[in-house]
């Protein structure tokens, strides 16, 4: 019997790997006793799959909402800057409009996150002193708009910094995943020790020279060398896409 090959991901180990055994198990009164300790290997992986894949899913919804906030704040500083334009007749080289966007508007809707937050961050200080009432009317809409994304970028580090944590939690649960169905191997040797046949086929035999991986993008995989269940060392890591 082969281990999964090293590009199985966590959701194959599971859905594949994992149900075959476990299902295998429970339909074999003899492996009663076996099932039950599988059992809790199969929903441990499954637990923490669930909760990686939540994880992911809301790391990818934050990503989505940061993106509209500094949507929402690149409209908001050109439409302020229509407003100084407006004030000045267009007038690109006056000092009011270069007092505000000394570098067009264009430095600050093209600038990364956290250096289009620095850049607005600037302009409302500026508004904060500024005495004309039809531009100090719109600090209220352009500090909202800040605001807005400043605290969607840190909720999508957070989400970030989750994810991660459940990264290395289902690495480390594929190690123990690993080796259950390995020991069940073992158990089944013990067994049904006049009859290898039988042993082996309680397992799903991974498919030679294909790439078995259910779960695509940001998958975890086991990094475990393929090889015979009963001769095989414990696996000192897991590793997977980022």
């Amino acid at each position: 019997m082969r281990l999964p090959q090293t590009t199985s991901s966590s959701q194959t180990l599971l859905d594949v790997h994992s149900t075959y055994h476990l299902a295998r198990l429970k339909g074999d009164p003899a492996c009663a006793d076996l099932e039950s300790l599988f059992g809790l290997a199969h929903d441990s992986l499954k637990a923490t799959i669930d909760e990686y894949r939540a994880a992911r899913l809301a790391a990818m919804t934050a990503m989505a909402v940061r993106d509209g906030q500094e949507a929402a704040l690149n409209d908001a500083v050109r439409d302020f800057s229509l407003v100084v334009l407006g004030t000045v007749h267009n007038v690109r080289t006056s000092p009011i409009f270069v007092t505000y966007f000394p570098g067009g508007t264009t430095e600050i809707t093209t600038a990364s996150l956290e250096a289009k937050l620095t850049l607005v961050g600037s302009l409302l200080v500026k508004l904060g002193a500024e005495t004309d009432p039809g531009l100090k009317a719109f600090e209220a809409t352009l500090r909202a708009a800040h605001d807005g994304m400043r605290a969607a970028v840190q909720a999508h580090h957070d989400a970030l910094d989750t994810r991660a944590q459940c990264r290395s939690v289902a690495r480390a649960e594929i190690v123990r995943w690993l080796g259950a169905y390995r020991r069940s191997h073992k158990d089944l040797e013990r067994k049904f020790y006049l009859d290898p046949r039988r042993v082996e086929s309680y397992f799903k035999t991974p498919a030679n020279g294909k790439r078995d991986d259910g779960s695509g993008e940001d998958a975890v995989a086991a990094e475990q060398p393929p090889g015979s269940l009963a001769a095989m060392p414990a696996p000192s890591a897991v590793s997977g896409a980022a």
